[in-house]
């Protein structure tokens, strides 16, 4: 079984070097700049003064070192140090005197137990420190993508490979087979008068798309402005927890599933070279959890994951054969 593993996205602030004339001058950044001047401080109010004064370095440093224990599994979602860090979150609360007013109390879950229908809360229970949100999670995952064209009795076949020649981001068991259409860019916008979906039938079938949006070198253009820019031009192209606005649209119009390809091609845009540069370097002298990394995703109203149809990355020489 090939896994999914779950990325990491880690920002990296990286120093500026400004090359002014032909001097080469590096000018550095005032680390003075990031602290705050305090003029005199004040006392601490009478009706806080005790809470203020329990707080101390030796307990906070107690805290962090039971929470940031490798026993704690990094806290990763749904893992035993996830629930144990919880409890042990909870348990503090209650000693300090915190009010709960969280969902009510249940039965005790933990570990893969998260991603089960938590069990109903007895009528009588008061309320706990925790909210209850649930999850899937995505043990194991394959896929295989073949293109059929058929005229009268003949027929002729290609077989694509994943991580080559597609991604897969379907959170489903599925089994589908469909024609491909073509639909541009795949955007609906009423406010520009823009619709790739006009006079199409896309109703059971895949459409074939290009990433992004018209126009991405031209400052003019509509969609490198504003809330359009930050719609289709996200920080992360495909961010969690949210539907991609271009599946969405398809989803909405009826297709089957979404074929996306990169609109422009450059060297790190291939599916093999970025699912290569995806791949984290870890140090495995002592994982702190052994195996591939878990794939879980938040559960919409419907009970399904963010997208509920399949969403294909595909390369160009895939995209190609498919409309050649």
């Amino acid at each position: 079984m090939k896994k999914i593993v779950i990325l990491a996205c880690v920002l990296c602030l990286l120093p500026l070097t400004v090359l002014v004339g032909q001097q080469n001058q590096e000018q550095t950044a005032d680390p003075l700049k990031n602290f705050s001047l305090v003029d005199e401080t004040v006392p601490v109010p009478e009706n806080v003064q005790v809470g203020f004064s329990s707080i101390t370095g030796k307990d906070a440093v107690a805290y962090l070192k039971f929470i940031s224990d490798d026993l704690m599994e990094g806290r990763e979602t749904a893992s035993d140090g996830y629930s144990i860090a919880a409890l042990y979150a909870a348990t503090m609360f209650e000693l300090w005197g915190v009010k709960p007013l969280g969902d009510p109390e249940r039965p005790a879950i933990g570990g893969r137990m998260m991603m089960m229908p938590p069990p109903a809360a007895p009528s009588n229970s008061k309320k706990s420190y925790f909210q209850n949100i649930p999850f899937k999670e995505i043990l194991s995952s394959e896929s295989s993508v073949k293109a059929v064209w058929k005229k009268g009795d003949l027929s002729r076949s290609i077989a694509f490979h994943e991580n080559e020649d597609y991604t897969y981001y379907a959170s489903d068991t599925q089994s589908l087979t469909a024609p491909v259409v073509f639909v541009g860019y795949g955007i609906q916008e009423p406010s520009l008068k823009f619709d790739d979906y006009k006079n199409i039938d896309v109703k059971g079938k895949f459409v074939l798309m290009l990433s992004e949006a018209p126009g991405k070198d031209n400052p003019e253009s509509p969609f490198n402005k504003g809330d359009l820019k930050e719609k289709y031009y996200p920080p992360r192209r495909f961010r969690r927890g949210g539907t991609d606005p271009k599946v969405k649209a398809a989803m909405d119009s009826g297709a089957a599933g979404v074929l996306m390809v990169q609109n422009e091609e450059t060297s790190s845009s291939s599916i093999a070279a970025r699912t290569l540069s995806s791949q984290r370097a870890v140090n495995d002298e002592r994982p702190i959890i052994p195996g591939d990394r878990r794939r879980i995703s938040h559960l919409d109203s419907s009970g399904r994951g963010s997208d509920s149809i399949p969403s294909i990355q595909i390369s160009r020489k895939m995209a190609d054969t498919l409309l050649g």
